[in-house]
């Protein structure tokens, strides 16, 4: 079993300073990210204890923690129906890593899995030019 300091020596032999920067700009932003979380949730905390309306950053700040709280208190269940996936077909880097085609909805989709690629981005297909072909295809799918 090797430990953190074996697996620093050998990167560190292997790619020398050059990993040493890598991890400090990592860290870096790790701790940037953090340290501006904490003063966006103490400027919410100022605005509320002022009586004062949150401004349109703040409250989308919210809104994000929120749903990452949903996100981790949410376990997905079986649908028994069929699903319909809706799914980008420039998927970027992140995402077209995935070897999964059904981008891990089968195993929720008791009734089937029917999939339809939008020729977008996954965060602009709901967006112009892109929503147009979204609709189209919802036309197509949903009763009059």
């Amino acid at each position: 079993m090797r430990t953190q300091a074996h697996i620093l020596l050998r990167r560190l032999g292997k790619q020398g300073v050059a990993y040493l920067m890598e991890k400090a700009s990592t860290k870096r932003k790790y701790w940037g990210k953090l340290m501006g979380e904490s003063a966006k949730r103490l400027g919410c905390s100022c605005f509320r204890l002022a009586g004062r309306p949150l401004p349109v950053s703040l409250h989308l700040f919210e809104v994000e923690e929120a749903h990452m709280r949903a996100l981790n208190r949410y376990t997905p269940q079986v649908y028994a129906g069929k699903v319909t996936l809706m799914r980008a077909s420039h998927r970027g880097e992140a995402l077209s890593k995935r070897d999964d085609p059904n981008l891990g909805w089968g195993p929720f989709a008791a009734g089937g899995l029917e999939i339809h690629d939008v020729p977008a981005g996954h965060m602009t297909m709901l967006f112009e030019p892109h929503v147009r072909t979204f609709a189209e295809i919802l036309k197509t799918l949903l009763p009059s």
